[in-house]
């Protein structure tokens, strides 16, 4: 549903039969109330088009008709009833990634319940713990990469009880598509799939243009991102502004400015940065991908008018008191995730990937470990590949550990990249009952083998 703009800003150009992605702008600057929680809410999947290039367009998989699906918003701790319509011809599932919620509706087929077939339909609660920007797709082992790279994907906000005022709140899912020359989604060879589908065509919101808006001087500005592509990773440049990251894949932090006004971005992973806007009108602030020759996802230009919370500060978030404030490693139970496989040079074809050596299996006796409720878990991720590999765990949220196990980095992750050849340990405490996956973010690999699961009892 479309937000609100103020008089002085002109609606964004980009999507305007869509939601607008800007908040209201001064005085609308804090969210909107919700509607009561009564009938379900509906999502459906099903087939529709989307405008990728010219002159054709491209024949998509869409929620309710939109790509990203249409955008969430859900209040900390209380319950959203859903009712998921599957209107395609593939069996689907509704995962919701980076969500610790209740193992029963993670969505993984075949794991934690069964797919919805073709012209079914589930109905369940979603009751978010933590708020933060998150994503939701289908997780169906063998078929996921195929299904997301045809669009299947959306974002949800959940809110916090207190947010810090802005001007505007800008939500973005920015994708990447391999289109054929007739302008369809491209059916790549295994061994392509293999290393992971790259496209040829980028999106912000689902339109191969970046968004754009005008703000107030001095404006206050949240900009929450999610890397929606089937396997890219994304290196994100801002300019004309300083940036500031609040939070990682949903998680506040604390504010930090980012090296050089760059930082990557992986399958799955999601941002959110405040910036200021300039005290000139006329200014632009650029924020962009580098990717060939460079990609712009938003334009931010200044107005005439001065912001009227232009001398606030920029706040960081309210601290999740959900996540623990230490891991006690001392006490951990100690595991290893060991991803072997691909292309190989002078090989022909990539070899089967592997967990722990063998490919993924769903199979109830065929877990990577199970551990009691509330015990930490330290996971060594070895990646004995010649490619990047991004993992993401179901379920729980985890920290990057430094070398000597004498620290971890500032942020909590569920995604993380890990590069050819090196190796990352991450902790988390397992605080979430059920059988969760760990699986490659690049969709194409978890549906070939690059996957596991463990138990939390």
């Amino acid at each position: 549903m479309p937000r609100p703009l103020s008089p002085a800003s002109p609606p964004a150009p980009f999507r305007p039969d869509r939601r607008s992605l800007l908040a209201g702008l001064a005085a609308a600057a804090i969210s909107p109330a919700l509607p009561a929680l009564a009938a379900p809410r509906i999502l459906v999947a099903r087939p529709a088009t989307l405008a990728l290039r010219a002159p054709k367009d491209t024949p998509v998989l869409a929620f309710d008709g939109a790509v990203p699906g249409p955008l969430l918003r859900l209040r900390r701790g209380e319950t959203l009833p859903l009712r998921f319509e599957n209107r395609t011809d593939q069996p689907l599932s509704l995962h919701w990634s980076g969500m610790r919620i209740d193992n029963r509706h993670d969505g993984v087929a075949g794991l934690t319940q069964p797919a919805v077939a073709p012209g079914g339909a589930i109905e369940f609660g979603l009751t978010p713990p933590d708020p933060g920007l998150f994503v939701y797709r289908p997780a169906v082992p063998g078929k996921t990469g195929d299904l997301v790279a045809r669009g299947l994907a959306g974002l949800a906000v959940v809110e916090e009880a207190d947010p810090p005022p802005v001007d505007a709140d800008l939500v973005l899912g920015v994708s990447d598509w391999l289109l054929d020359d007739a302008g369809r989604i491209a059916t790549p060879p295994l061994a392509v799939l293999n290393g992971g589908r790259l496209g040829n065509v980028l999106t912000v919101e689902g339109r191969p243009r970046a968004a754009e808006a005008v703000l107030p001087r001095r404006a206050r500005v949240r900009l929450r991102l999610a890397n929606l592509a089937p396997a890219r990773v994304m290196t994100l440049r801002i300019s004309g502004a300083k940036a500031y990251v609040a939070a990682v894949d949903g998680h506040p932090t604390d504010v930090f400015e980012p090296l050089h006004s760059a930082f990557p971005l992986g399958p799955g992973n999601r941002i959110e940065l405040f910036l200021a806007m300039p005290a000139e009108a006329g200014a632009e602030v650029v924020l962009s991908a580098r990717v060939g020759n460079g990609f712009e996802i938003v334009r931010l230009r200044t107005s005439e008018a001065l912001s009227a919370i232009a001398e606030l500060p920029l706040a960081p978030l309210p601290t999740n008191d959900r996540l623990p404030a230490e891991i006690k490693l001392q006490s951990a139970l100690r595991t290893n995730f060991t991803i072997e496989g691909g292309p190989r040079p002078g090989l022909p074809e990539p070899l089967p990937w592997h967990v722990n050596g063998s490919p993924g299996t769903l199979a109830r006796d065929r877990y990577l470990f199970n551990v009691g409720r509330g015990r930490p878990v330290v996971m060594t991720i070895a990646n004995r590949t010649a490619l990047p590999q991004t993992v993401h765990v179901h379920g729980h949220a985890f920290r990057v550990l430094h070398a000597l196990d004498d620290g971890w980095d500032p942020y909590w992750l569920d995604t993380v990249t890990v590069p050819d050849g090196k190796t990352v340990r991450i902790a988390f405490v397992a605080d979430n009952p059920g059988r969760w996956l760990i699986a490659s973010a690049v969709h194409d690999r978890m549906d070939q083998g690059l996957y596991g699961w463990f138990e939390v009892k």
